[in-house]
């Protein structure tokens, strides 16, 4: 159960209502998860989603080693709500079902391909040791480019928030 108090778009300010309104209007599932506690800070909230917008629509990034990314983010901070909203989205983008099951598992996947391996290997050095390794860095960058490599970086910042929110306020 959220530790977040209901809000009703009667009461809020019209700043806060305007920004709420946008988000039930274009986010994907409407105003839930963490934007649920981002719109409580109108500007934050509209700022982060014109990140995610773009983070989920606009990057060099195949599906696959996006989702990927953001399923091994999730599920080391154990946050539940973004893991059942991206399982499906990675199944979508092409990522082997095995491969979602070895990261619920906390394996590393077999059934991967050259990018998303690169990948998985760049976010679990910074997942699990803080650190990304030269040999991991080369890869990532051989397969997904210094801007792909850019964009992934982000994306795992954004989800470590992501993640946060979800812990913070029992989302």
């Amino acid at each position: 159960m959220s530790r977040l108090t209901p809000l009703s778009t009667e009461t809020m300010p019209e700043e806060q209502r305007k920004v709420y309104e946008d988000i039930a209007a274009n986010q994907r599932g409407g105003v839930r998860g963490p934007f649920n506690a981002w719109v409580r800070s109108p500007e934050l909230a509209a700022r982060l989603r014109g990140l995610i917008d773009f983070l989920s629509h606009r990057t060099s990034l195949p599906g696959s080693v996006r989702e990927l990314a953001v399923l091994m983010v999730v599920r080391e901070w154990r946050a539940d709500y973004a893991w059942k909203a991206h399982e499906a989205l990675a199944l979508q983008s092409g990522l082997p079902a095995e491969a979602v099951a070895a990261v619920a598992e906390g394996r590393r996947p077999g059934a991967l391909g050259p990018a998303e391996a690169a990948a998985y290997d760049l976010v679990h050095g910074l997942l699990a040791r803080r650190e990304a390794e030269e040999a991991a860095y080369r890869a990532a960058v051989f397969h997904l480019g210094e801007k792909g490599v850019a964009e992934l970086t982000a994306l795992i910042g954004f989800y470590v928030m992501v993640s946060a929110a979800v812990r913070v306020f029992d989302i």
